[in-house]
């Protein structure tokens, strides 16, 4: 066991390496075992295994879903900006001027640096929490929006299918 190994079990406690360990497992097992069981799940749904591979297409290779995902992960990273730790702070660097009552201008650089007394941050906060709950609903539409689409367009094929049986059936019947 390397070095780093002992100091992270015992920062933690061995009971917490191991929830770690589960929690990462499970986030690497389901995206594994969602294609292995999508047979299974639309069996139970009722579905044909066209409408299924429609599905799982849909949710692999749409360009909204990646846009909604890259977008939660813009105001997550967002949040942690505006409410770190290097925040508390704000840093200007920038030309300076002053002119005195005599008239006299002084130029110069300026170095300021905010310390946050009075201000905790609340604010920043809650704006960024909220813009990381709306990134989190508008994701969660269109999760929620590419399957009923999906849905839309099987029915609309088979819809279109039978309307061309139907008109060969009655070009069969003029002949």
């Amino acid at each position: 066991m390397s070095a780093a190994t002992k100091s992270f079990t015992q920062l933690l406690g061995f009971k917490d390496v191991w929830l770690i360990t589960g929690g990462h497992l499970i986030t690497h097992w389901y995206p594994a075992t969602f294609y292995v069981l999508l047979p299974i799940i639309g069996k139970e749904l009722g579905l044909t295994y066209t409408q299924t591979g429609l599905q799982a297409l849909a949710q692999a290779h749409r360009s909204q879903l990646q846009a909604a995902a890259a977008f939660l992960d813009e105001t997550v990273a967002e949040r942690s900006l505006q409410v770190g730790a290097l925040r508390s702070t704000q840093p200007t660097l920038g030309p300076a001027g002053m002119r005195g009552a005599s008239g006299m201008s002084l130029y110069g650089g300026s170095v300021q640096v905010s310390l946050p007394v009075f201000d905790t941050g609340r604010a920043r906060r809650d704006i960024a929490a909220a813009r990381v709950a709306q990134a989190e609903f508008a994701a969660q539409s269109v999760r929620r929006q590419v399957p009923l689409e999906v849905e839309v367009a099987i029915a609309r094929l088979l819809a279109a299918d039978a309307a061309a049986k139907a008109a060969d059936h009655h070009v069969q019947q003029q002949r």
